[in-house]
């Protein structure tokens, strides 16, 4: 039994270096098909008056007021760039104006969706409220975050109800 022990530990010795070459051929292949996108971008987004993070002023022009939450069930409340009535809310209409319709408003409000045990359905609902949190810019308690690296490629706050459409597409 001793021998047939050291001969399967021998046999699990080598997983973890067949893990690590697994791994790092795919991801190296990756890496290099992609360079030919990645180094131009990385070489003109030095050159980019946008490779800087926006200022405070700038992103409380773009950011998601509370009141704004009011376009998802009426998307022209403040107007639109087509009709006779002109946008007057701040910003741009395309940028801060995020359709989802009272229909799906509704079932949200029926169902209660955070209620679940299903943990996709938790995660939805915590990725939704997440992406309008930080959709809100400066009045919510994740502003800080918006200067975090990655969180921080996102000049304009609004860009974050990406997020939180998303979720409610898949919810």
């Amino acid at each position: 039994t001793w021998v047939a022990f050291l001969e399967r530990s021998r046999a699990r010795e080598g997983w973890i270096r067949r893990a690590v070459w697994r791994t790092f051929w795919p991801t190296l292949i990756g890496f290099l098909l992609a360079a030919v996108q990645l180094y131009p971008t990385f070489e003109l987004w030095t050159l980019s008056v946008r490779n800087q993070a926006a200022s405070a002023s700038e992103r409380l022009t773009w950011s998601f007021t509370p009141v704004q939450w009011l376009y998802w069930g009426l998307p022209f409340l403040h107007g639109s760039e087509q009709s006779a009535r002109p946008f007057f809310g701040p910003g741009l209409f395309h940028e801060l104006v995020s359709y989802v319709g009272v229909l799906p408003l509704y079932f949200i409000a029926v169902v209660r969706p955070w209620r679940s045990s299903d943990p996709i359905t938790r995660f939805l609902v915590g990725f939704g409220l997440f992406g309008l949190l930080l959709a809100s810019g400066p009045v919510s308690p994740t502003y800080p975050l918006h200067w975090v690296p990655p969180l921080s490629l996102f000049r304009n706050p609004c860009r974050f109800l990406m997020w939180a459409e998303l979720a409610l597409a898949l919810l």
